[in-house]
């Protein structure tokens, strides 16, 4: 039985200083962590890929694509 495999190369997380997070109201610097949370295969090379913020549940920026406030 021949079993067919699809490899690529994996997106790795990576860290950033963020001078965009909102906490009460205030901008603040912190270091955040990005990570890919979703794979979509879109086409035959495609695919989409869903990305996270570890302090999305924290931070209050609406313009933020990463942030809770910016997926309402």
């Amino acid at each position: 039985m021949n079993v067919k495999y699809e490899v690529f190369p994996l997106p790795s997380p990576y860290s950033f200083e963020c001078s965009n997070y909102v906490n009460n109201g205030k901008r603040e610097r912190v270091v955040v962590v990005i990570v890919p949370v979703s794979f979509t295969k879109t086409g035959a090379f495609t695919w989409q890929i869903g990305w996270s913020c570890n302090l999305k549940r924290s931070c209050q920026n609406k313009a933020c694509l990463y942030a809770r406030g910016g997926q309402e």
